[in-house]
């Protein structure tokens, strides 16, 4: 077989001065395969772009904030055609359609805290955070459920706060 991934990524840095710091990615791909009867598909991971903001604030040596938003495309899937497939009662999925859709995009809005204390040679770094923290629905695989006759998705996880301890020495 054949396949191929191309694309292009673009990066933006702002290196730390005057407390603010960020990074701004932007990438745009694509990832194909060709089937053993010749056609092109596109592959599991072919998220297509992806886009990220992050960033930071050093009001004082002894605390940061920092913040991250991706967006993204997600992963290709293989759809049904819904009509026939309730039609016959099956999931019906015409040649054409194999890996030929894609998830709903990908966001993802986090936050962080960190407050550092200072010792002689160590340091201990306090911190508390939050990932999805706007509880976007990121859907992590679609099926057809042929007893209800749609299509029913996974998702990925909600908002997950976390708190921490880093010692540096």
């Amino acid at each position: 077989g054949r396949a191929y991934a191309r694309g292009v990524e673009l990066t933006l840095q702002k290196k730390i001065s005057k407390k603010l710091y960020g990074l701004i990615g932007l990438t745009f791909y694509r990832a194909r395969y060709r089937d053993l009867m010749g056609f092109w598909r596109n592959r599991l991971y072919d998220n297509r772009f992806i886009v990220c903001l992050a960033g930071g604030y050093k009001p004082s040596r002894t605390w940061e904030l920092n913040a991250r938003w991706t967006w993204a495309g997600n992963m290709a899937f293989t759809p049904v055609d819904e009509a026939m497939s309730i039609q016959h009662g099956f999931p019906y999925v015409p040649l054409a359609n194999i890996m030929a859709g894609h998830l709903d995009d990908y966001q993802n809005f986090s936050f962080r805290v960190d407050k550092r204390f200072s010792f002689r040679g160590s340091n201990l770094i306090a911190f508390l955070g939050a990932l999805n923290l706007f509880n976007h629905k990121n859907e992590a695989y679609r099926f057809w459920d042929y007893i209800g006759n749609q299509y029913l998705s996974g998702y990925m996880w909600e908002t997950i706060p976390y708190i921490g301890f880093e010692f540096e020495f």
